[in-house]
Parts: C-alpha cells; structure tokens; sequence
C-alpha cells in the first residue's frame, strides 16, 4: 500500500519529486539508514513522504521514519538551515 503524509511546516524541505538530491531525503537515507520519497510542492501544497507499506515493513520503521523527521526539524531549529 502506498500513502502520503504532510511533513510539518515548520520542516525545510528542499528536495524536488522524482529528483534525487541533497536534502531532507538524503539525510534520512545516510544519518537514519531510512529510504523515502520527499517532495516540496511548493508553499500552497506542502511537502510530503511517500510511504510505501508493505509486507517487510513494520510499525517500528514508521516509528523510525517519524522519529527521524522531528529530530531533523529540531535540528534545523537550532542550527538554522
């Protein structure tokens, strides 16, 4: 199953759909061993992850990605962007 949820806000979000590149994305994919698709559709949309829910998924590799995200936000707070 597949599903997208908003990312907060207040989250800076570089990354392009489709475009792999240094962002949000790779951070997850090289700091949290986390591989998602992210996506800033511009201010009215948002950004958003794509959650490709299958079998080999767990509740806890949501959990990770959730985890991830907010630490990277807080990050991004305190050190700026």
């Amino acid at each position: 199953e597949i599903g997208l949820v908003r990312l907060p806000p207040e989250l800076v979000v570089t990354d392009l759909p489709g475009q792999p590149g240094k962002g949000v994305r790779q951070t997850l994919r090289e700091r949290y061993c986390v591989e998602a698709a992210i996506g800033n559709f511009g201010p009215e949309i948002g950004s958003w992850v794509r959650l490709s829910y299958a079998v080999y998924n767990t509740e806890r590799d949501i959990a990770r990605l959730k985890d991830a995200v907010l630490e990277i936000l807080e990050m991004q707070q305190i050190y700026g962007v």
